[in-house]
């Protein structure tokens, strides 16, 4: 008996789905999609168009009992300006929110990954060391043919270099100095061969030679008026130190008064003795990359 009910269950459920005139229709069932004709694919999206505001998640007809409601998936444009669903309808679509990033905050003080590398520059005329003094190479001149004070055998010391050097004491306060403050330091130029300047700076003397504190003025100065080229002479003059320097090189010095004996009058000269200490502050080589020098012991 229970196998007679059972088969008559079955019966009746397979014949439930039969439309009037036989057959199965397709459809959809209950919790599934089933496949539709265009026929009915064409009802069902008249009767979803006639529903405002009502079934967003639902194909054609309610929605089962216990499906959960998901959005719209958004429509984007296609190349054809026609409007396409990036998925299938009714399945839940991401929106491409880019790469994610993280701004540094300004209050929190955060800063940047990036740092700014600074570099120090190397200028020309810069002292490299304590001590060291300034160093310049003159070049061919740079004025144009057409000026009047165009030389070709002249470089630009004149037109570059001449203002930039620490400048001479004037000839009275080094005078004034010498007479009554042996102490004050004054500043004076000199003419003189390039491996005689770097002996200066090297050795921090008048000449190169060993530099000595005990050493004094100079006491006989016939000799150096009449003949020149006994000690060491500079002058407070940058004209008289720029003529002898010409071709060789023009040294700056800081040196005290009580090491100084006035020299040539004509050349505004002041001599000390080979081994008075001096503080040589600038070199300036004009010699063009020859050897230079022809007239060593210049004011």
């Amino acid at each position: 008996m229970d196998k007679v009910n059972l088969g008559l269950g079955i019966l009746s459920a397979v014949f439930s789905g039969l439309p009037e005139g036989g057959g199965f229709r397709p459809g959809v069932t209950e919790g599934g999609v089933g496949t539709r004709g265009a026929g009915d694919v064409r009802a069902v999206e008249a009767e979803h168009a006639g529903r405002s505001g009502e079934g967003s998640g639902e194909s054609g007809g309610r929605r089962p009992a216990g499906r959960p409601e998901v959005a719209e998936s958004p429509r984007v444009l296609t190349d054809g300006g026609s409007s396409e669903a990036p998925g299938a309808t009714g399945q839940a679509a991401e929106l491409d929110r880019g790469v994610a990033y993280t701004v540094p905050s300004a209050s929190t003080g955060a800063t940047s990954d990036l740092a700014l590398e600074l570099k120090t520059l190397v200028i020309e005329g810069a002292e490299t060391a304590a001590g060291d003094p300034i160093r310049y190479s003159t070049g061919p001149t740079r004025l144009p043919e057409s000026d009047p004070n165009y030389d070709s055998d002249t470089d630009d010391f004149d037109e570059y270099y001449r203002d930039r050097l620490p400048q001479p004491t004037s000839q009275a306060k080094v005078a004034e100095a010498v007479a009554g403050n042996p102490d004050k330091t004054v500043t004076l130029w000199r003419g003189t061969r390039v491996s005689v300047a770097d002996a200066m700076a090297r050795n921090g003397s008048a000449s190169g030679d060993t530099a000595d504190t005990k050493t004094g003025p100079p006491v006989i100065v016939g000799d150096q008026v009449a003949r020149g080229g006994v000690l060491p002479e500079f002058t407070t003059s940058p004209g008289i130190a720029e003529g002898f320097s010409h071709g060789s090189a023009l040294v700056v010095v800081d040196i005290q008064a009580r090491y100084l004996a006035r020299g040539s009058h004509g050349e505004d000269g002041w001599i000390s003795n080979r081994t008075a200490p001096v503080t040589v502050r600038a070199i300036v080589d004009r010699t063009g990359g020859a050897s230079g020098g022809a007239r060593p012991n210049a004011s």
